[in-house]
């Protein structure tokens, strides 16, 4: 389980699983975003750091618990419903 980040960088403790549901989360939102015409730089941003397995900040993880919750709210796969719930429960941890 993640541990809470109070302020500092933290990496998400993901499965495999998990990484590719939060990956297909993140490339979900910048295709959203590109579709409305809007910058998509955020995402493309937490997309790089999760495949490179960088330390995400608490902007970061306030930004992945929206995505997260877009995901799950916009009609995700229900093979992705568990393991995007999981995911979001280990990021809201790390904001704790």
């Amino acid at each position: 389980m993640t541990a809470p980040a109070h302020d500092c960088p933290t990496t998400l403790d993901l499965s495999r699983q998990e990484a590719w549901v939060l990956h297909t989360a993140l490339l979900d939102t910048v295709e959203r975003e590109l579709d409305e015409g809007n910058d998509a730089e955020r995402a493309l941003t937490l997309l790089v750091r999760l495949e490179e397995g960088k330390r995400f900040d608490r902007e970061q993880l306030k930004y992945l618990t929206s995505v997260l919750r877009s995901y799950i709210d916009g009609g995700v796969p229900p093979r992705d419903r568990s393991p995007a719930r999981d995911i979001l429960q280990n990021v809201q941890t790390a904001l704790a």
